[in-house]
């Protein structure tokens, strides 16, 4: 079964069950313990108490609850920590003969992520750059944009990419990546001012 991160309502599931065999109930039940119970007037208990947990941690993960002792478990995976699959591991316990022990779900919790907020845009002082100087070299790529939230709180490792909107026409201005750069030898390239724009997409 597949399930998703939500932070809504959880969601209810009844793990399969070992049931009583019929025909142990009979006149020709072959065995002493089969005889005991069904062959002399009297009715062995078929109620079961059930106890489940993970097949690797032998635990119960932490956004898996059961209802007491039944068969029942509600799911709600609300963290990044909770994505991955698991094996649900059943205990049936009997009144009358072996308790039974079988793997009754194989569970994937995984995430889409719904919308990403991008983190505030950092403020640059204006760059001045002077014709035969230098390259003036401004790099992006060391501006932190930790702050992304991401919703839900898949915990993923979102890669950026880079664009930049630079200014018509013939400018001293090159990009590669989040890096910018100005250079120039031409006088009538000089100028009041150019407005560049740069976006991060996740």
């Amino acid at each position: 079964m597949n399930l998703v991160l939500t932070s809504g309502s959880s969601t209810n599931i009844n793990l399969v069950t070992a049931t009583v065999d019929g025909a142990s109930k009979g006149a020709s039940a072959d065995t002493a313990v089969m005889r005991k119970c069904h062959t002399d007037g009297t009715e062995c208990p078929e109620t079961s108490t059930y106890t489940i947990t993970d097949k690797i941690t032998g635990l119960m993960p932490s956004f898996i609850t059961q209802s007491t002792t039944t068969n029942t478990i509600s799911v709600k995976a609300t963290a990044a920590s909770n994505i991955g699959t698991y094996t649900l591991r059943v205990i049936q316990a009997t009144a009358s003969g072996t308790d039974q022990v079988f793997d009754a779900l194989d569970l994937t919790i995984h995430c889409i992520l719904a919308s990403v907020t991008a983190p505030t845009a950092p403020l640059l002082a204006d760059r001045t750059y002077t014709i035969y100087s230098p390259t003036l070299t401004i790099d992006m790529s060391s501006v932190s944009y930790a702050t992304h939230t991401q919703s839900p709180d898949c915990g993923y490792v979102l890669t950026p990419t880079y664009s930049w909107t630079l200014p018509t026409g013939t400018t001293p201005i090159t990009t590669t990546g989040a890096v910018l750069k100005v250079f120039s030898t031409t006088q009538s390239q000089a100028s009041t001012g150019y407005s560049v724009t740069f976006k991060v997409v996740f």
